[in-house]
C-alpha cells in the first residue's frame, strides 16, 4: 500500500500548466526535474506562487527489473500508439522545447499518471509501482 505521506507531500503542489524539462532514470529510481518550478499550494489548496526549480525522484517497487518497465506512455492522435521508454526520451529531446508540458496529474495506489504534451504531441505518461517520493530543490 502506498504510504500516506507521498500524498501528503503531493498535495503542497500543483502540477498543471508546469513542465518537466527532463526525465532520468537508473535502476529503480526516476528523477523528474522541474526547472520553471511547481505551483505552491496554500492551506485552503489554492495556487499561490511557483516554487524554486525541483526534482522528484520515484523510487521504485523492487517487482521491475528496471525504471522502464515502470512506464505506460500512450500518444494519441488520430490512433492511439504506445511508446516505449526511448521513443518517449526521443521525442523530448527532439523538440525544440524539450519540455513535457502538464495538463493534468491524477494520483493512485503507487502510480502516477500525467496527461499533457510534447509540442505537438498529445501523450499520457503513467508511471507504476512508486514505493518513495522525494521532492527536493534542484
Amino acid at each position: 500500500m502506498i504510504e500516506k505521506n507521498i500524498f501528503e507531500q503531493l498535495f503542497q503542489y500543483c502540477f498543471h500548466d508546469t513542465d518537466i524539462t527532463s526525465i532520468e532514470g537508473n535502476g529503480l529510481e526516476i528523477k523528474l526535474s522541474f526547472d520553471n518550478g511547481i505551483y505552491l499550494l496554500d492551506e485552503n489548496g489554492k495556487e499561490t506562487v511557483l516554487s524554486n526549480p525541483k526534482q522528484i525522484i520515484l523510487k521504485l517497487d523492487s517487482c521491475f527489473n528496471s525504471f522502464e518497465e515502470a512506464f505506460e506512455i500512450k500518444e494519441y492522435g488520430k490512433k492511439l500508439n504506445y511508446l516505449e521508454y526511448s521513443t518517449f526520451k526521443k521525442y523530448l529531446q527532439e523538440e525544440s522545447s524539450g519540455l513535457f508540458g502538464i495538463e493534468m496529474i491524477y494520483y493512485s495506489d503507487k502510480c502516477i499518471l500525467f496527461d499533457g504534451g510534447i509540442k505537438t504531441r498529445y501523450i499520457i505518461l503513467s508511471i507504476k509501482g512508486i514505493k518513495e517520493i522525494i521532492i527536493q530543490d534542484l
